[in-house]
Order: structure tokens, then sequence, then C-alpha cells
């Protein structure tokens, strides 16, 4: 088998790479976004759909 990796080394791996800056900051803009869009329909009274995951 392959040699076991931690999580720490994992995330120290990915922040290393090229587009490690860009691909976080997409992805905390796209977390704040669904916060800010799930407590508007919260505020709002709207059901919120569940949808399937996302692959």
């Amino acid at each position: 088998m392959g040699e076991h990796i931690s999580w720490a080394d994992l995330r120290e791996r990915r922040a290393a790479e090229p587009d490690a800056d860009e691909a976080y900051e997409a992805a905390r803009i796209e977390f704040e976004l669904r916060q800010t869009i799930r407590d508007l329909r919260r505020r709002s009274g709207s059901h919120l759909r569940r949808r399937p995951a996302r692959r």
C-alpha cells in the first residue's frame, strides 16, 4: 500500500500550488454568497429545497 499522508501535509501541499490562493478566495466567496442566500430565504419564510449533492 502507499504511504500515509496526513491532512496537514495534504493541506500544506495544496497551499503551495500556484493557484491555491485564487481557489481559496473563490471558495470563500461562494460560501459567503450561499450563506447570504440561505439567511435571506430563512428571513423571508421561503422553504429551502433540497438539491442533489454537487459532484
